[in-house]
């Protein structure tokens, strides 16, 4: 080869060691997309069966909160009239259903690790922003929710229930809430029937209990759209 060719012949060489590297480069990286965004979709059809987890417990909640709800007015008709109409049991009952709490419990496993591992990112952009949108309702449901129900207890359930500051799960916890002995009560079925408080603390938590029923129907609409969207797009 004349002597003239060979910076020629050296840059060639150059260029293709250069470009090999590159591409070899250009295929891993692809060959890590290509798996990064598996695993991405694998993570979004498990969401899928999260979702109708979270889906099946929104269902409970929004039930035991129709209940309290319905208690919580059942209580308010009971001591309406000048004479009580219903044993003291069953009074006790509607009591307890009217301060039972039913909080969510969503399934966020797959979401979480998502997240954790940057893999969202992989997901399709409609997909992202429709998790997003989807997490911020659930995000501000709870946060409705864990609100209101401090609100109440501070406020409401601790002066009336209680002489000392204990939550309203311990004020119930036993099956005697209008016996005048219990040393946590301060109500007996006369001084409930006379309290002027009564018909403001029984229908506070009807309210609460209202209002978290529609936090909840508006959280299930777009948990049921997140996973008819998922399903869509990365359904087995």
């Amino acid at each position: 080869m004349p002597e003239h060719d060979r910076p020629r012949r050296l840059l060639v060489e150059a260029f293709v060691i250069v470009g090999s590297i590159l591409l070899a480069f250009a295929i891993d990286a692809a060959w890590d997309e290509r798996q990064e965004t598996s695993a991405a979709e694998e993570l979004a059809r498990d969401m899928i069966n999260d979702l109708g987890a979270s889906l099946a417990d929104i269902e409970r909640a929004k039930s035991g909160n129709q209940r309290k709800a319905d208690a919580s007015l059942a209580v308010l008709d009971a001591l309406r009239p000048p004479e009580l109409q219903i044993p003291v049991d069953s009074l006790n009952a509607l009591i307890a259903q009217s301060t039972l709490i039913y909080r969510l419990a969503p399934v966020n496993r797959s979401y979480d690790q998502l997240v954790a591992t940057g893999l969202l990112r992989r997901l399709e952009p409609e997909v992202r922003e429709g998790l997003a949108a989807w997490r911020q309702q659930q995000d501000n449901t709870i946060t409705y929710h864990e609100r209101d129900l401090l609100d109440f207890r501070q406020n409401v359930g601790f002066p009336f229930l209680a002489d000392s500051e204990v939550s309203v799960e311990e004020v119930f916890q036993g099956s005697e809430f209008l016996d005048a002995r219990a040393p946590r009560f301060r109500h007996s079925l006369q001084s409930l029937r006379e309290s002027r408080e009564v018909n403001n603390v029984f229908t506070l938590t009807g309210v609460l209990a209202a209002n978290v029923l529609r936090e909840y129907s508006e959280l299930e609409v777009e948990t049921r759209a997140m996973r008819d969207l998922l399903e869509a797009r990365y359904g087995r």
